[in-house]
């Protein structure tokens, strides 16, 4: 199972064949390796035993005056499995950092990395962390896409501050003087809040306020998925033809929104526990309302969304490239390497979700074969950087300057948002495609609409020919009696052609034999 394990490959080594003097040591090598292996595979029969790649939660069904509603709740084993996978990661992380501060920060002159320094970081450490998710991949056969997109880009978050290591000269003073700073700033995914010398440590209300911004998103974002679900992800109309057609904005900004809360509540909730764990720690707010407060593109996208891969992209892409190119050209190119990465992840989940040996649609009725429509991704960055280029061109200008000086902030936001929103379907069409806000909604709560005034007995779900058919077999006994009340051939027929209709539906679900 986990023959090609980087661990595994490790304790090989160390435990091969020796002399015979070392054949105990050896022996205990062994069982190192026999321990590691049977660890992850009573992992893989328990905790990664639910595969979570259709949502087969039933639903407790509630009577209302607006109808009748069914409510979902979380899987534990969901959370559990995320967890997992971060510790696991963070694992790797971690062995990557030792030798990234004791072979290249520790040997590094400058924004100079010695010959030997690059070997170990692109030889060794940089194929390290690519190979990392692969192998977690195949290992415990993951195929939620919300798992496969925080195993990709978890590394890539590394691979960023690797690149930081070897050519950028701005590691924070902790972060140089000891391996457990240099840890603390490379393998934790959060960034820690820090002064020049060392972390700052988090107060009660930092905590608190984290606490009840964590579960206000929470509410949010399962209330948003319940609603979006209900709509298969498109509320209003669209248009093929036109991209500044109204429905399509909308519907743009509904995916957009649901991005965002989804980026905030992960990240909100990942720096409470990083406080626990850290003993106290304070980590920065990585998402901060983008979708409701920026004023501008720059800030948008530089002190607003996601400001956990802004700063690696800044310190691993930006930096570097801006003592060699102009700064307009580096922005460009910055924004470039972000689609790539994006381009990359959603490679990782086209192959896990049409390879055999990862996940096989045929073993898996509800998921549709994903294609990844290449250039997309790429296309809406470089659009994005395009803009961010032009307004830093004219921000000295009258007309800029009267905007920000006589606009309402909330007009200010609503044309930042409106310069993407046209080409907004690049970025989400393809996660709503490639099934991770379907996913994603496994991780939270759902209310489920099901229908006013109507007696539903069952309701369940069946795959036909690939296409997911959702049958609700309704026994409407006051129908078929005004039917028979009418006394009319035509009313006879009726009620014969309605119970042919729930006898081959019911014969579908195997309840009754074909007569």
């Amino acid at each position: 199972l986990l023959s090609n394990s980087p661990p595994t490959l490790l304790l090989c080594i160390f435990a091969g064949e020796t002399t015979l003097s070392q054949r105990g040591e050896r022996e205990k090598e062994r069982e190192k390796v026999l321990l590691f292996n049977i660890t992850f595979i009573s992992m893989n029969f328990s905790v990664f035993a639910e595969k979570f790649d259709h949502d087969d939660r039933e639903s407790l069904v509630t009577l209302g005056n607006w109808g009748m509603t069914g409510t979902v709740m979380l899987d534990p084993m969901f959370v559990v499995q995320f967890i997992s996978l971060q510790l696991i990661c963070n694992g790797v992380n971690a062995l990557c950092g030792v030798v990234a501060y004791y072979f290249i920060v520790k040997e590094k002159d400058g924004f100079k990395a010695s010959i030997h320094a690059c070997l170990i970081g692109y030889g060794l450490v940089l194929p390290v962390l690519l190979y990392t998710p692969y192998w977690l991949i195949r290992s415990f056969d993951i195929r939620n896409c919300i798992f496969l997109i925080n195993l990709v880009g978890i590394p890539v978050l590394m691979v960023l501050r690797l690149v930081e290591a070897m050519h950028g000269n701005r590691l924070p003073d902790f972060a140089k003087s000891s391996v457990v700073g240099f840890l603390l700033y490379f393998s934790v995914p959060l960034v820690v809040a820090h002064d020049s010398k060392q972390p700052i440590r988090a107060t009660w209300k930092d905590v608190q306020r984290k606490l009840l911004k964590a579960l206000s998103l929470f509410v949010q974002t399962a209330l948003l998925l319940s609603f979006l679900q209900e709509n298969d992800y498109e509320i209003f109309p669209t248009s093929s033809r036109n991209i500044f057609y109204w429905g399509n904005l909308a519907n743009n900004f509904a995916a957009a929104a649901l991005i965002s809360l989804m980026l905030d509540v992960s990240c909100t909730a990942g720096e409470i526990a990083l406080c626990v764990v850290t003993g106290g720690l304070h980590f920065r707010d990585s998402h901060l309302s983008p979708m409701s407060e920026s004023t501008s593109i720059s800030q948008f996208w530089g002190h607003k969304w996601n400001l956990l891969v802004n700063d690696s992209l800044k310190r691993g892409a930006f930096g570097p490239l801006r003592r060699v190119v102009p700064r307009s050209i580096a922005a460009i190119i910055t924004f470039l390497a972000s689609g790539v990465v994006h381009e990359y992840m959603l490679f990782v989940l086209e192959s896990a979700r049409t390879n055999g040996d990862i996940s096989t649609p045929a073993n898996n009725l509800e998921q549709k074969p994903y294609r990844h429509n290449l250039g997309h991704q790429f296309a809406f960055f470089l659009w994005n950087g395009v803009l961010l280029v032009l307004e830093k061109m004219f921000a000295k200008s009258k007309g800029m300057l009267w905007m920000q000086n006589n606009l309402p902030k909330v007009v200010q936001t609503a044309l930042v948002i409106l310069l993407v929103l046209p080409i907004t379907h690049y970025f989400t069409d393809e996660y709503d495609q490639a099934g991770i806000f379907r996913d994603v909604a496994m991780g939270f709560p759902r209310i489920d609409y099901l229908r006013k005034e109507a007696t539903v007995t069952r309701t369940k779900t069946i795959p036909f020919d690939g296409t997911l058919l959702n049958y609700t077999v309704q026994q409407l006994s006051s129908s078929a009696t005004s039917l028979k009340r009418m006394g009319s051939d035509a009313g006879f027929c009726a009620v014969e052609r309605h119970s042919a209709a729930c006898h081959a539906v019911q014969y579908l679900f195997g309840e009754i034999k074909p007569n």
